[in-house]
């Protein structure tokens, strides 16, 4: 950087000399899904085949995943199905990482990521915040005073990009990425069915919400990451130019801010959404779950207690969907305890959100907006929004601290 004292930024986006499908060998797919995937499995005693992991680490210290079959669970809640995500698919799991033209993407990257020795950085001197960059896990990881508190996933090769790590000042992470019993589970993440394509789910005839362009920056006390990003029909996301095949056009946002005093992480998601030019009329459905959904590491599963703004849901072998103004999830720890809350905008379309939850066999929640029971219909030109704020602490909080910290988030404005 020129002049350190400066708000530091980086921009980046799709290479359009290049088509998708001109780079890489090419392994024989099904037409609908994604080719750029390179696997190899290891079926556990339970049945379930698990990914496997090259555990070579990347100059931040991030690991390459390899996403395995997936193969049959006694649960058919949060998406499960006993079909592999890479039906009628053959080959090499030596072969190239990148099949596709997101080569293309990293060429005129990789010049700006050589000058930092394969990585990127953001930061300012004026910023207790760094943002730096993995090019082998096409990743954000958001540090602040040296601890890492944010890593943002947004591979090529799945399906969508999400939260895959998030720890509170002094705090460990608590999200779980990818677990063997829901390998479509990934930390936290936004997905829901649109003009009855699943991009919750992550098989064969998925949806895929494609990242089209990232910009980052790190100022004053804030980190900040956009990104564009298509929503695409399987038989779509492939095309060098995605432009007319949109269902939806997403700008994401999130914005991390922390609150030394209450040693606080604040994660704000805001997304804009347009119908995109692929149809004139969207409409959007899910199940009970299909949201803002996160998954915890496995130790909390057994420690978490939920909480409706106060209220203790009864999950004994069973889940609830509820209406609330906040949602949290606590753990009692006895090394780091935490506590996660969930807050939705009352700007959000139907105002407070519906919140799933569930205690066993893992503990879940999201934030949802009712799609099981009522369609929300858009049309060309239509535009709206989602905005959410997630809230962590490395301690368990009290009920009053929680009501007041989210009152005053919901009483600002969109």
């Amino acid at each position: 950087m020129k002049n350190p004292s400066d708000a530091a930024s980086i921009h980046f986006g799709f290479s359009s000399d290049e088509s998708q499908r001109d780079s890489g060998s090419k392994p024989k797919v099904a037409r609908n899904e994604l080719p750029w995937e390179t696997w190899s499995s290891g079926i556990n005693p339970n049945g379930v085949a698990a990914r496997s992991r090259n555990c070579d680490t990347t100059p931040l210290g991030l690991e390459t995943i390899r996403l395995g079959n997936q193969g049959s669970s006694f649960l058919a809640t949060l998406g499960w199905r006993t079909q592999s995500l890479w039906d009628c698919r053959t080959t090499d799991s030596s072969s190239a990482l990148l099949n596709f033209s997101f080569a293309g993407y990293f060429r005129r990257a990789l010049v700006l990521f050589a000058t930092f020795s394969l990585s990127a950085a953001v930061c300012s001197a004026q910023s207790p915040f760094r943002l730096e960059a993995g090019v082998a896990t096409n990743a954000w990881v958001v540090s602040h005073q040296g601890q890492l508190l944010l890593q943002y996933v947004f591979n090529p090769r799945q399906y969508k990009p999400y939260v895959a790590e998030f720890s509170a000042p002094g705090g460990r992470n608590i999200l779980r990425d990818s677990p063997s019993d829901h390998l479509h589970h990934h930390g936290l993440m936004y997905a829901i069915k649109v003009n009855g394509f699943n991009f919750w789910e992550e098989v064969s005839g998925s949806g895929v919400e494609r990242v089209i362009e990232t910009s980052v920056s790190a100022t004053g006390g804030a980190a900040t990451l956009h990104q564009v990003i298509h929503w695409l029909a399987p038989q779509d996301a492939f095309l060098a130019d995605t432009t007319p095949a949109a269902l939806l056009v997403e700008h994401r946002t999130l914005i991390l801010t922390v609150d030394s005093s209450t040693r606080e992480a604040a994660l704000e998601w805001k997304a804009e959404f347009e119908v995109g030019k692929k149809t004139n009329e969207v409409a959007l459905t899910g199940t009970i779950y299909h949201g803002l959904g996160m998954r915890y590491i496995q130790q909390f599963d057994a420690l978490a207690n939920h909480s409706y703004a106060g209220r203790k849901p009864d999950l004994v072998n069973r889940q609830e969907v509820s209406p609330a103004k906040w949602a949290a999830v606590s753990f009692a720890a006895p090394d780091q305890p935490a506590t996660i809350t969930l807050v939705p905008h009352p700007s959000n379309t139907r105002g407070d959100g519906m919140f799933f939850s569930m205690q066993s066999p893992f503990a879940y929640l999201s934030a949802t907006q009712g799609l099981d029971k009522e369609a929300l219909v858009y049309h060309t030109g239509d535009k709206f929004a989602l905005r959410y704020l997630l809230l962590l602490y490395p301690e368990v909080k009290s009920t009053e601290a929680l009501e007041v910290r989210a009152k005053r988030w919901r009483e600002s404005n969109p």
